[in-house]
């Protein structure tokens, strides 16, 4: 584990370098003498554990603290100041710095502070990792839906990602509750600690929160798959329905953080009676068809509008991708025409059946319903699904 000591006195340093070289475990210690040298050396070097001296020129310990929590919120910071100053304290505190020494060092104190810094260190990987694998789990399910491209597929995994997910998220969020009561409950009995208490209370709140943020994917997927099931016409909100349809996307990580998204939704389109399917598949398709376009491009922009006028309710999904050449326009609608081939995708990769947009044509034609496709100023393309509102409002 690397350890970077930060302090313009070198007197300190190799004080504190001999002090944790000689500590059970396997620490590398690196020396700095202000915190913009610091900074440049953790930003070069995988660098776990800081401690830091509040008065250093160029750049003082307080605004090294700031700026590497920036850059990786793993790194565990110990200040260390001459003088106590509860403005200094509160901005550490604020900036979760792990422990407060102050001058002359009590070794020892550091040397809990030091072993304090690495457990908290392995906590996060472990709840890193645990969050890692709930991802890709998500992931991995969602690639199953677009690979199969059948609705029929969320209701068979549903069963399945709910209890696979669920079951290790409530573990996670009873025993954090469990963690939290008890901190709290020490805080009175450990005055001394309660630096590093309120952090660690602060860290497992986090867990409570990564735990809601990931049981709303499951709602959200719950949502998606009853109204998938949904095989009549029904009062159908579009708005609702784009919303949870992009909220399910988001399961995808490459989607969730590669693509910016543009969203624009009217909340005053009225409801329509509709099947449900009918339009999510649908907006599922264009969305795709988006995704596909800009592969290749390094400024993915996906833009997905709601409007409505008097007559007409619009459903617009535009990208940033290659645009459509004039001589396949008329083709586009055609079964199985597909602009992909095999060749062009990697083999993880979804690869074009040219059922999408004829899929769409299909779905949307008994309500009437039409679908304008149209090159961008810019770049890319605007697909429009025109939906009359005669016949279609609820």
């Amino acid at each position: 584990m690397n350890i970077l000591i930060v302090d313009d006195e070198k007197a300190i340093q190799l004080l504190l370098k001999d002090f944790i070289s000689e500590m059970e475990g396997a620490y590398n210690v690196i020396l700095a003498s202000n915190g913009k040298e610091a900074l440049d050396i953790f930003i070069k070097e995988k660098i776990e554990i800081i401690i830091a001296d509040v008065k250093m020129p160029v750049m003082d310990g307080l605004e090294l603290l700031k700026k590497v929590k920036e850059i990786d919120d793993f790194v565990e910071v110990i200040v260390i100041s001459g003088v106590s100053e509860l403005s200094m304290d509160i901005e550490a505190l604020k900036n979760n710095a792990i422990d407060f020494l102050l001058k002359p060092i009590y070794l020892e104190g550091l040397e809990v502070a030091v072993v304090r810094a690495e457990k908290q260190i392995e906590f996060k990987s472990k709840l890193k990792e645990k969050i890692k694998y709930l991802e890709e789990l998500v992931d991995k399910k969602t690639r199953e839906l677009i690979e199969s491209e059948k609705i029929a597929a969320i209701g068979r995994l549903e069963q399945g990602l709910f209890h696979n997910i669920s079951t290790p998220i409530s573990s996670i969020n009873v025993l954090s509750q469990c963690v939290l009561s008890c901190l709290k409950s020490k805080l009175k009995e450990m005055p001394g600690q309660k630096t590093f208490l309120e952090e660690l209370i602060g860290q497992v709140a986090n867990i409570n929160r990564a735990c809601v943020s990931t049981t709303k994917i499951i709602k959200n997927f719950m949502l998606k798959s009853r109204n998938e099931q949904q095989l009549d016409m029904e009062k159908n909100s579009l708005a609702e329905l784009l919303k949870t349809e992009m909220q399910f996307l988001d399961a995808n990580i490459s989607f969730k953080h590669n693509v910016e998204k543009v969203i624009k939704i009217d909340e005053t389109v009225p409801d329509v009676n509709i099947i449900y399917s009918d339009f999510s598949q649908t907006f599922y398709n264009l969305v795709n068809n988006a995704l596909d376009a800009m592969e290749n491009v390094d400024k993915k922009v996906l833009t997905v509008e709601l409007a409505h006028d008097d007559n007409n309710i619009y459903i617009k999904v535009g990208d940033t991708g290659v645009g459509i050449s004039e001589d396949i326009k008329d083709k586009i609608f055609d079964p199985f025409f597909t602009t992909k081939s095999k060749k062009d995708i990697d083999k993880n990769e979804l690869v074009g059946t040219g059922l999408g947009l004829s899929e769409c044509y299909k779905m949307m034609k008994p309500y009437n319903a039409r679908i304008d496709i149209r090159n961008n100023k810019d770049k890319g393309v605007t697909v429009s699904i025109v939906l009359p509102k005669k016949g279609n409002a609820a």
